[in-house]
């Protein structure tokens, strides 16, 4: 267990970081969405370059949910860890329908750039397509860690509430004949 004045520091830094990297992660959200505005999910370049955006943006959220995952960890806080894994997991299943949808919008639009320009265009549909494959097989990793570590952290907990003293119950189950 860590010194005294540890504890102590760490106990006090921890409402101020939490609250300082969701309004951070919020401000993220709201920037992208402002960026993308308006939305017009009719029009095939509009979610291209929006998707296209994302893959972009996605590393700073990430970078934000590492540090919101690393507080938490630090504390055994397991709602909150719990919350980095559903968060992690919503980014992973919107980064999968998002790769599909660009993929689809890609070659929708590709059919309409000169052909002067089609290199270049692929290029660009590779990187950010890359980029999203990527994102989304990151989160996927980092929800199931965060799902695992809250799962270690209700076990802890629990093994820590039951004193040595307090009788541990088993039901024995009867044994079969031959």
């Amino acid at each position: 267990m860590p010194p005294t004045a540890n504890r102590d520091f760490l106990r006090r830094i921890r409402l101020p970081a939490y609250v300082f990297l969701l309004v951070t992660l919020t401000l993220q959200l709201f920037d992208f969405a402002y960026t993308i505005a308006p939305f017009r999910f009719e029009s095939i370049v509009w979610r291209y370059a929006s998707v296209g955006g994302a893959a972009n943006s996605v590393g700073n959220l990430f970078l934000l949910i590492l540090l919101v995952y690393a507080v938490a960890l630090s504390f055994v806080d397991g709602r909150m860890i719990l919350a980095v894994g559903v968060i992690a997991a919503t980014i992973a299943v919107f980064l999968y329908v998002g790769t599909g949808s660009f993929l689809l919008d890609a070659l929708q639009l590709r059919a309409r750039i000169d052909p002067a320009g089609v290199r270049k265009f692929d290029i660009a549909t590779a990187q950010a397509f890359a980029k999203l494959v990527t994102e989304a097989i990151v989160a996927t990793i980092f929800a199931i860690n965060a799902f695992r570590a809250n799962g270690a952290a209700r076990r802890d907990s629990l093994r820590d509430e039951r004193t040595s003293d307090a009788p541990i119950l088993a039901r024995a189950t009867p044994l079969r004949a031959p």
